[in-house]
């Protein structure tokens, strides 16, 4: 073996030794972090993060709440992706709050989010300019959920998929103008349908003037046949 063989050996062997050792390093702090998987409880837990230092070991599951959980800051990041790279995910199924949990967050794609055990999305996604697209937001099936800024100021948002209903007033989104239509459709989509409600209550969800624009006639009145008032 040449002199240049044996140094491109110790440098590739030097780099495998510092990457395993760089491994290790991650797993050991996860394990204490997230309590080797079992930790359910998040707040707070990635507050001011940079995106650089999230890559979780074990699967994120929330029971508790997720009050400023993710509110990273840095360079705009893909969490979706790196859930899917770092073979975790993101398991909101059972957590009760959401408070300000996406406020100002450095990612531009977000996974499912699953929100049904909690009452109220409290100003969940306030903020999170970057956030291009959402990959789905599962809500109660019986439509009860409140609205407190859920969804203001998400100017970047394009891409958002609803699943469950959406029964209350106070639903507003119109701050993203970039809506795709599939995503306005799916908003008109989950509206509870009030048709048959005779007690007189007025139902209305802020889509914009931008994104009502998107829509043809016919699909706006899938929404106020539904006895919803576009705006």
């Amino acid at each position: 073996m040449s002199v240049s063989e044996k140094l491109t050996t110790i440098a590739e062997n030097t780099e495998r030794v510092y990457q395993a050792g760089k491994q290790k390093g991650r797993e050991s702090f996860w394990d204490v972090f997230q309590e080797n998987g079992v930790a359910k409880s998040y707040s707070y837990g990635f507050y001011r993060w940079n995106p650089d230092a999230f890559y979780p070991c074990h699967d994120i599951v929330v029971t508790g709440s997720l009050s400023q959980s993710f509110t990273f800051r840095g360079t705009p990041f893909d969490m979706a992706e790196r859930l899917r790279e770092c073979g975790v995910r993101l398991d909101t199924s059972e957590c009760l709050h959401f408070i300000w949990s996406f406020f100002q967050c450095a990612c531009t794609r977000l996974p499912a989010i699953d929100t049904r055990s909690a009452a109220d999305l409290d100003n969940t996604f306030y903020e999170a300019t970057e956030v291009v697209t959402i990959d789905k937001v599962i809500l109660k099936s019986d439509g009860t959920q409140t609205f407190t800024n859920a969804f203001s100021y998400l100017n970047s948002l394009e891409n958002i998929t609803f699943e469950g209903c959406i029964g209350t007033n106070g639903f507003k989104i119109s701050n993203s103008t970039r809506l795709t239509h599939d995503s306005l459709m799916s908003i008109i989509g989950a509206l509870k349908d009030y048709s048959k409600n005779t007690d007189g209550t007025t139902y209305t969800v802020t889509l914009g003037a931008a994104n009502l624009a998107k829509l043809t006639d016919a699909e706006k009145e899938i929404a106020t046949a539904k006895g919803w008032i576009l705006k």
